[in-house]
């Protein structure tokens, strides 16, 4: 799997460099030289040249899930921590291709919905808040759930495209956005807020002392 990764990169940033100086106008022939591939190494991981370009923002997704399983203590830390490393890593691989990523980050990520970007990106925010035993089963079941994950991706997106216009230094804006906004998640999904809030109004309801008739409010009472 590891090498697999390994090569796509090794060909999507020849890509890269092809696109940048040629404006696009390369062969395969051209591609496979570049990267130092023979074609049928091309064609194990891709089934075009005109696929390879729009592959580069999901393989960094994949990339920040090999680079996490490479820190020691990850498993060890907080949700914020997962969240914000997640973040940090994308901000420093979307770096390494600024030129690329400034001329195509809006057409092939912000402008579009379902891509696989977005749904890689929602996989992952997925994957760490289900890891995560600290959340409490009522925001666990009313929480975490693929449209949560869906609009985490699209505010995840927001904040890439936030980091992009950050003039900064050392993107310090973003940086703090970014801790503000980890810390923030993490409080709601550990604060046992929601689920006092959810024995009062249940109180109310089955005590008669308001009468509501919302179907959340039916769901919350009988949790």
């Amino acid at each position: 799997m590891r090498e697999n990764l390994e090569i796509r990169q090794q060909i999507i940033d020849a890509a890269i460099d092809l696109h940048i100086t040629t404006g696009g106008n390369f062969t395969l022939k051209q591609l496979c030289q570049k990267a130092k591939i023979k074609q049928g190494e091309f064609y194990q991981q891709f089934n075009s040249k005109n696929q390879v370009l729009g592959q580069f923002y999901p393989l960094c997704v994949q990339r920040c899930r090999e680079m996490s399983l490479q820190i020691e203590a990850y498993h060890s830390m907080s949700l914020a921590e997962k969240l914000g490393n997640f973040i940090y890593m994308m901000f420093d691989l979307l770096q390494e291709q600024r030129e690329f990523v400034d001329e195509t980050f809006g057409e092939m990520v912000f402008q579009n919905t379902g891509t696989a970007f977005h749904r890689e990106v929602a996989d992952v925010i997925g994957e760490i808040l289900e890891s995560d035993p600290q959340i409490p089963d009522l925001q666990r079941s009313f929480l975490l759930n693929a449209q949560m994950y869906n609009f985490l991706a699209k505010e995840y997106i927001h904040l890439l495209k936030f980091w992009l216009s950050d003039d900064s230094q050392n993107f310090e804006k973003s940086m703090a956005l970014t801790d503000k906004l980890v810390n923030f998640l993490e409080e709601v999904l550990h604060s046992n807020v929601i689920g006092r809030a959810a024995d009062l109004l249940k109180f109310f309801v089955q005590n008669d002392v308001v009468k509501l008739n919302f179907p959340l409010i039916k769901w919350l009472i009988q949790r």
